[in-house]
């Protein structure tokens, strides 16, 4: 136990004799040097991936001073980011016209996280951002990272919360990147981690050719890989790139109270896209129960999907109906639901798309009186034999005053 007590302290002697300023020096001249590294005014990132078991390919344009053009396709979804300044836009679309989704612009606290999330994605590419004159480096530390002490440092980038910056013990490249911050997926603040591995150089620059991403706490996470394929530097870049969308039209958010009742509930076990087998089960199961079906159909997504296998994804699926007689309890059975708050926007489109509006309750959720009490649900007022819908799209919410 003293031996170990003694090579702990010598770690940290190692990085607080290295000093903040030293780390980040190190790490720039690991990654190529400040010379090689102040040319790159822009650059094009191309990269695959994987979440739960679902490939997905991104594409990302960087200029500075901290502009991102950034898109994504996965599982025939397209979703477009762009921060411009002060501005920040979503969009999310289908393949095709038919399933277009929502386009919307960031405000308040999640237009801030999407621009502070771009900066730092930004300095894993570029350390020597860390010696803008905006950046304030806190002292230097260790982290334990599989097993092995490493030096680390804590930055303030443009009067931001700390972001801590661990890097390799040898290479002085960076390792781990990590902070906690608002998300505007969960309404709340969360915790943003990337590793970054498998450096090999590009025109005398190191790139991390695999990061690892997480986002969120405990068994709340979102965990994906991205291994870059493509990057260029100062590449010619038309301005289109950077030319954010019409605004799209604001779409209102409201506030409504559901009473307690009695409803159907099964836990369905599969990827998002075969849920159609489980509402069936469930309505057969009614019937064959003899039961009516007393309101409209609810989806609940207990948690972020699987990122390990999207087909161990479990949706709860809730449908109110009565029983002259209680059926037996199996994998669907009667439960009962609690009274709650329920903000919600309106949907009318493809079934399979109906999710992508969830941004918007959550961004207006950050600027409100209320906080998130529940996961996302999906309340179906109408279904169509040809896979669109009308739905609400939103959360349980709790006043905060």
């Amino acid at each position: 136990m003293r031996i170990l007590t003694l090579l702990i302290a010598g770690a940290l002697a190692t990085a607080c004799a290295s000093g903040p300023g030293a780390l980040v020096d190190q790490s720039v001249s690991a990654a190529g040097g400040q010379s090689k590294l102040e040319v790159v005014k822009s650059y094009h990132v191309g990269a695959e991936g994987s979440m739960g078991g679902a490939a997905f390919t991104t594409l990302a344009h960087y200029r500075a001073p901290g502009d991102l053009s950034w898109s994504m396709e996965m599982k025939g979804m397209k979703h477009d980011l762009w921060v411009v300044g002060d501005d920040v836009f979503v969009a999310a679309a289908g393949a095709t016209p038919e399933t277009a989704g929502p386009a919307y612009v960031q405000k308040g606290k999640a237009r801030e996280s999407l621009r502070h999330q771009a900066i730092v994605r930004d300095t894993l590419i570029r350390p020597d951002r860390l010696l803008a004159d905006d950046v304030v480096l806190g002292n230097a530390h260790s982290v334990k990272i599989d097993g092995q002490n490493l030096p680390a440092v804590e930055a303030r980038i443009g009067g931001s919360d700390p972001v801590t910056y661990v890097f390799d013990a040898d290479t002085r490249l960076i390792r781990r990147v990590s902070y906690r911050a608002y998300s505007p997926d969960w309404a709340e603040v969360v915790s943003f981690v990337m590793d970054a591995s498998d450096y090999q150089p590009v025109d005398g620059i190191q790139v991390a050719r695999r990061v690892r991403s997480t986002i969120g706490d405990g068994d709340q996470q979102m965990t994906w890989e991205e291994n870059v394929n493509d990057i260029r530097w100062n590449p010619d870049m038309p301005e289109w790139v950077f030319t954010i969308p019409e605004t799209a039209p604001e779409i209102s958010v409201s506030v409504r109270r559901f009473e307690a009742g009695q409803v159907v509930v099964h836990d369905y076990v599969g990827g998002y896209e075969t849920i159609g087998i489980g509402l069936e089960k469930v309505k057969s199961w009614i019937e064959s129960n003899n039961g009516k079906n007393l309101g409209s159909l609810s989806l609940l997504y207990r948690s972020p999907p699987n990122t390990e296998d999207w087909n161990k994804s479990v949706t709860r699926i809730q449908v109110p109906a009565q029983f002259d007689a209680m059926p037996a309890k199996g994998d669907i059975w009667i439960g009962k639901t609690a009274a709650f708050e329920f903000a919600f926007v309106p949907y009318s489109g493809p079934a399979s798309n109906a999710h992508t509006m969830f941004g918007h309750v959550t961004t207006w959720i950050g600027e409100s009186d209320y906080r998130v009490a529940g996961p996302m649900r999906i309340l179906y007022t109408e279904m169509s034999e040809d896979g669109t819908c009308k739905a609400e799209v939103g959360c349980p919410v709790r006043a905060t005053n």
